[in-house]
């Protein structure tokens, strides 16, 4: 059996709207931590994300070694 080989070619973006990106300028962040130990302290329940999005707050990360988990949290300052 034959390769066949095709040639590359454009693609038709006639009518293609690129996507929108928006940037706030200046934009800064403010960060917390929570640690908790799990094998004495129970991990952050609802209630208390609650409390902390109410604040602002926006959780972007947890981190568990061993029984340790920490919390990171940012919120805007603008």
């Amino acid at each position: 059996m034959a390769t066949v080989f095709i040639q590359p070619s454009e693609p038709d973006l006639e009518g293609v709207q690129p996507p929108m990106v928006y940037i706030r300028k200046g934009l800064t962040w403010e960060y917390k931590r929570i640690t908790r130990d799990l094998d004495k302290e129970q991990i952050l329940d609802e209630e208390e994300l609650n409390a902390l999005g109410a604040e602002g707050w926006e959780l972007v990360t947890s981190v568990t070694v061993g029984s340790i988990t920490n919390f990171y949290f940012r919120r805007s300052t603008r």
